[in-house]
């Protein structure tokens, strides 16, 4: 009966995992749709191409995600990436996907990377700005190549100077998230301490 017991709680377990996953990755990929939307509308003036913009805010968001939700965060960086590739930005389901893929996949690499390389844990203490850039350097260097390769052979990109737009842009852009986080968060317990 015991024996029993522990496999209900096993399954249990393994039940509640499979939906928080599920869950999580529909948050996120809503949440990318709807973010991308408001991209599009309100900085499609930063488009540089239909592939690549001069300042790229949500590649903060994507480092954002996984460093929080690794892996799973990835399957919703996807799926949110082709959703709104494909209705708001009228790419090619092909390119949607692949770019998705590309998109999604560059930060866990770069993450895990980094991780090696600084010893962090995976409590993210003690990441000063040297740490932090150290890591939207390699996030905006692996979605720099990989993009652009794909652009580049698919004949979406002329030469290979978008590397270097993609990679400020993602810079840039993950710069700006990430402070902006930062500082909302300062703000926020500014608010919310008592005086």
């Amino acid at each position: 009966m015991i024996l029993f017991n522990l496999n209900i709680l096993e399954l249990n377990i393994y039940v509640s995992r499979i939906l928080t996953s599920f869950f999580v990755i529909l948050y996120i990929s809503i949440a990318w749709f709807i973010l991308d939307y408001i991209n599009d509308v309100y900085l499609g003036f930063l488009q540089v191409s239909q592939f690549v913009s001069a300042v790229y805010w949500l590649s903060g968001l994507r480092l954002l995600v996984i460093i929080l939700f690794n892996e799973v965060g990835a399957i919703g960086l996807f799926l949110g990436y082709v959703l709104s590739g494909v209705l708001i930005r009228d790419f090619a389901l092909q390119d949607a996907i692949i770019l998705g893929v590309l998109s999604s996949v560059a930060p866990v690499i770069a993450y895990k990377l980094w991780l090696k390389i600084t010893h962090i844990s995976g409590a993210f203490e003690n990441v000063n700005f040297n740490k932090l850039f150290l890591l939207v350097f390699l996030h905006s260097a692996f979605t720099a190549v990989f993009r652009t390769s794909y652009l580049y052979l698919s004949a979406r990109a002329s030469d290979w100077h978008e590397i270097v737009v993609v990679f400020a842009s993602n810079v840039c852009g993950a710069l700006l998230f990430l402070y902006a986080l930062k500082y909302a968060n300062l703000i926020y317990r500014a608010i919310k301490t008592p005086k």
